[in-house]
């Protein structure tokens, strides 16, 4: 810090006689201030100091007489203190610096110092100020802003020195900027500041000061509200000393004012936070937590009791008493999202559900939410969430989800009753080519011949044909109406739609409307083959019967499909008569219908149906004439 070669110093010159008191009474003042006064040559030993040293850094007057600064200051702070350093050197005339100094039980304490050169006297004039315990205030009001949001302060101080018999008072800078001062002489110091003392602190602090000498005492300390330039109270710490003449009455009174109402204000809104917090988690339906990860503990709400049962003796502040809690199969899961003490990690936050063990022994579904809170080098230190209880809400959506699947397969069983003029049609050929084989068969082997058994041979073939035939209408006719729990699997979509062209040939047929699909390589989705293909036939037969007043040969239905990243997506397209503009928003809401005989609970079966798969189901008008159906569900690996 310095590069002078290290020289003792006596830490004080021989006292001043003793009608030099202005020199007692300043020097009262360098002994009695709550800062650290100092004058240090350049060598970088200090020649004298106030108390305050020996109070801060731990080392006595003799320890201090052999300590260069330099060898204290943290090695972090060197360059910039000596950087600093030489800057006054060479005629900067004040400068501050803040640095950390070594006490003596090895602790550091950090110190914002203020120095002035003396070329003449080859030494600095230097205050400074113990700012660690602002420190760790700033390091936790920096946290309480984080989760409550509060906003910090820092305090300096003001140093006055008031001449009681002469009615002289001198202050600081610091303290005339804050605080002003008496309009001397038209009026006391004790008049200026009883009146600027806040009306309800005012009897208190002036019963009190003077402190009498009786019992050998002559320092006090107070805390009251004082008037500041701006018309607004400031909370002061005050701390003073009282110097008695020889006749044992106060001849002057000095010390130093500290600003402590960023911190009065801080503890206000840190009891309003708690308070507020605290209501917050009674009125929610949450059980809401704050884990601190350096300490391993966990606060809970009293949602713990109201949701899970437990009483506030159950429960337990280790992270553990939860982990326990979860069940043994979602365990693992659950716990590989969650950090580690010391952490460095990009997320801002995590969700997951999970099942919860109640004190009665039952098991909760809940939804677990937490969010991070991260320190100023980025590590996690905290985390604060909630838990919301599930169980009801999945108990109702399993239920309406049996209610949806009851009233789809009641609508696949209307709609097949509503095709059963084709499928009887269609069922019609190959039972009567049967029935006409089968009787050329007996007629064959009851003439006899050379060549009989070779044309019986050919008819039972065409038999066993239009058989298979028939029952893959009747299979397909009992899969589409079967009624089953919903069950998904991996199914290839080219399959499933040409499945539906099969099942509905017949009325397409005597509906004279072709239709024309475009496929796709293979491609896979995870869906309900049932549930999906009672969407698809809905679709067709909307667009079958839009198309009812066009001429034949108009009639056409194109059904395509497309890959859309996760998904892929189905389209039905027809040229028919369209859906006014006023009636798009609508279509798919429940018992809304253009047909004179149409219930109206297709199209919003369908939708439901889609959107439990993850996907969606939209319409579009075409360009020039009918509308397109669009609806997309989750692709997945063959």
């Amino acid at each position: 810090m310095f590069d002078s070669p290290a020289q003792p110093h006596l830490a004080r010159e021989a006292a001043p006689t003793a009608t030099n008191q202005a020199w007692i009474e300043r020097a009262a003042l360098f002994d009695q201030s709550l800062g650290l006064l100092c004058v240090v040559g350049f060598d970088g030993y200090m020649k004298h100091w106030n108390p305050s040293w020996n109070y801060v850094l731990g080392y006595s007057s003799e320890e201090m007489m052999t300590i260069r600064l330099r060898d204290l200051v943290h090695p972090e702070d060197v360059d910039d203190v000596n950087g600093i350093v030489a800057s006054v050197r060479t005629g900067l005339r004040r400068a501050a610096v803040e640095a950390r100094f070594r006490c003596k039980d090895g602790t550091y304490r950090t110190i914002l110092w203020n120095a002035v050169p003396c070329l003449e006297q080859q030494a600095f004039f230097a205050t400074g100020q113990d700012i660690t315990d602002r420190k760790l205030v700033e390091e936790q009001l920096r946290s309480s802003e984080e989760r409550f949001q509060l906003i910090t302060t820092a305090t300096r101080q003001a140093v006055w020195d008031w001449e009681v018999r002469e009615n002289r008072l001198w202050t600081n800078s610091t303290y005339r900027q804050s605080y002003g001062g008496p309009n001397l002489p038209e009026e006391s110091v004790v008049e200026w500041w009883r009146r600027h003392i806040h009306p309800l602190d005012r009897d208190r602090v002036m019963t009190q000061l003077p402190p009498a000498d009786a019992d050998g005492r002559q320092q006090w300390t107070l805390e009251y509200r004082l008037l500041r330039l701006n018309g607004t109270y400031a909370h002061v710490l005050d701390r003073g000393y009282v110097i008695y003449d020889p006749q044992r009455e106060p001849a002057r009174m000095l010390g130093c004012l500290m600003d402590v109402s960023g911190l009065k204000e801080t503890e206000l809104k840190l009891r309003e936070s708690e308070e507020r917090f605290h209501l917050v988690t009674r009125a929610t339906r949450e059980a809401v937590w704050d884990w601190e990860l350096s300490r391993g503990t966990v606060w809970r709400s009293e949602g713990f009791t109201v949701l899970f049962g437990y009483q506030p003796d159950d429960i337990e502040d280790q992270l553990s008493w939860w982990v326990e809690r979860i069940h043994p199969d979602d365990r693992p899961r659950v716990l590989a999202q969650l950090p580690t003490p010391g952490e460095d990690t990009p997320l801002r936050q995590c969700s997951y559900e999970y099942r919860f063990r109640r004190r009665d022994g039952t098991y909760a579904d809940v939804l677990d939410r937490g969010f991070f809170m991260f320190r100023a080098d980025g590590v996690v230190y905290r985390m604060v969430g909630s838990m919301l209880d599930l169980t009801e809400r999945h108990r109702a959506e399993e239920l309406a989800h049996m209610h949806r699947a009851e009233l789809a397969h009641i609508a696949r069983v209307r709609t097949m009753g509503e095709i059963a003029t084709g499928l009887a049609h269609e069922l019609n050929q190959p039972l009567t080519a049967i029935a006409n084989y089968a009787e050329s068969c007996a007629q064959a082997l009851s003439a006899g011949g050379p060549n009989a058994h070779k044309h019986v041979a050919g008819w039972l073939e065409k038999i066993v044909s239009n058989t298979d035939r028939a029952g893959q209408m009747i299979r397909r006719l009992r899969g589409f109406t079967r009624k089953s729990e919903p069950r998904r699997s991996t199914v290839e979509i080219n399959d499933l739609v040409q499945e539906v062209i099969d099942l509905l040939e017949a009325e397409s047929r005597l509906q004279e409307v072709r239709v024309r699909w475009n496929s796709i390589p293979p491609a896979y989705a995870l869906l309900d083959r049932v549930q999906v293909q009672q969407v698809l036939v809905n679709l067709l037969r909307n667009a079958h019967e839009a198309m009812a007043a066009l001429p034949p040969d108009q009639r056409q239905v194109v059904i395509a499909a497309l890959s859309r990243g996760r998904h892929l997506q189905v389209s039905v397209e027809d040229c028919g008569e369209g859906i006014p503009e006023e009636n798009l928003p609508r279509v798919f809401d429940a018992f809304f219908t253009n047909k004179a005989d149409g219930v109206g609970v297709g199209l919003a079966i369908s939708r439901s149906i889609i959107e439990d798969h993850g996907g969606r189901l939209w319409v579009e008008p075409n360009a020039s004439r009918g509308v397109t159906f669009y609806f997309t569900v989750p692709q997945c690996g063959d």
